[in-house]
């Protein structure tokens, strides 16, 4: 059986390697192979979702190949970027943009500097794309950045309180 393609890690993985092929899949028949060859290159999402945009576009960013094997057909793409200079800025924007919650609030307490509690974190987000994160959320968020090693954790003596401070300013003051 045909392991299903996650065609959103493909199109990041020839964005990262633009002009060098990657592979799609191998699919069961050469029409098959030929139809996503033709999807990729045409931008097509295969969703019945009105909304639904292909992880490749737009429209001829990507080149797509097929091979006949054994079993089917391979197919590979590459990036070969778009000459769509509105479609290039909102791409750049969108790679760098924090795209997750726990990101949001990383990026946020980088810049923040100082010590963050959970009360802290509260106010940093109220003009996040989530204003309501609740303070049990954002504490799981903190400590989950705290275990992976993205912030760092102490108890204040004077009052007891955990406060998170971000790696990066943390090695930056101790040099």
């Amino acid at each position: 059986m045909r392991t299903r393609v996650d065609h959103l890690s493909v199109a990041a993985r020839c964005r990262a390697n633009p002009g060098q092929w990657q592979e799609v899949g191998e699919y069961n028949s050469a029409q098959s192979a030929s139809g996503m060859v033709w999807a990729i290159h045409n931008a097509r999402a295969w969703s019945t979702a009105a909304q639904a945009v292909s992880p490749y576009a737009p429209a001829g960013a990507f080149e797509a190949t097929r091979e006949l094997t054994e079993f089917g057909a391979r197919v590979k793409a590459r990036y070969v970027g778009s000459t769509n200079e509105a479609w290039n800025d909102a791409l750049a924007a969108l790679t760098a943009a924090p795209t997750t919650r726990r990101e949001y609030l990383l990026a946020a307490v980088t810049e923040y500097g100082g010590e963050v509690t959970t009360q802290v974190a509260e106010e940093l987000m109220a003009d996040s794309p989530w204003p309501t994160a609740g303070r049990n959320t954002l504490r799981k968020d903190l400590r989950g950045l705290a275990r992976d090693g993205r912030l760092t954790a102490q108890d204040r003596a004077q009052d007891g309180r955990r406060v998170y401070r971000s790696t990066a300013l943390v090695k930056e003051t101790t040099r």
